[in-house]
């Protein structure tokens, strides 16, 4: 990777990425939650344990896998165009990294969600989840762009033209810009 073209992923545009993949993880699981049949009541203890499977171990296995993927990341991280890597190398994180991260996303949040908004505080934009597993996200630098206004490049093609249309002086003296006033010694 060529770090020189790298920057680190900030808080809000972590934070809109993940709004981004809740969103889809809640659609996503929509139906299993409706099949279910108990989509708005908990009041039996074995529907929590049964639901597990459907409420908790897809979103783990989804963005694992995304994270594992060649987008090295969800589909709201690939929104803005940043990628989960490893944070000595800059290589794709490892399946271990990625296992590691997401299970220390509860050490983040626990208390307090300290551990995600630390990604705000640290120099590299890391949560605590990061600094565990070992990973950091990054995205390719925004080149910057030249912009053209056309109105004023037609200005200052009408100035550059009137400039170089303009008749040379008449004495060569004209071209000598005049002297600044001496100073009133009298004073």
């Amino acid at each position: 990777m060529n770090e020189k073209r790298m920057e680190y992923v900030g808080f809000w545009s972590r934070v809109g990425a993940t709004l981004l993949d809740w969103l889809i993880l809640w659609l996503l699981s929509l139906p299993f939650l409706l099949f279910s049949g108990n989509f708005f009541f908990f009041e039996d203890s074995s529907f929590i344990h049964s639901n597990f499977w459907f409420s908790a171990l897809p979103p783990a296995i989804y963005v694992i896998l995304f994270w594992k993927s060649s987008w090295q990341g969800t589909p709201g991280k690939r929104m803005i165009r940043a990628r989960i890597v490893d944070a000595k190398t800059g290589n794709p994180a490892t399946l271990l990294q990625c296992i590691a991260r997401y299970l220390c996303y509860f050490v983040s949040v626990v208390p307090l969600f300290l551990g995600i908004i630390w990604v705000a505080l640290d120099s590299k934009k890391r949560g605590w989840h990061d600094l565990i597993a070992g990973t950091v996200v990054v995205r390719e630098k925004k080149k910057s762009e030249i912009v053209e206004f056309s109105e004023a490049k037609a200005e200052d093609a009408l100035q550059e033209d009137v400039f170089m249309h303009m008749p040379p002086p008449e004495k060569p003296e004209d071209n000598i810009p005049p002297e600044d006033p001496k100073p009133n010694d009298s004073i």
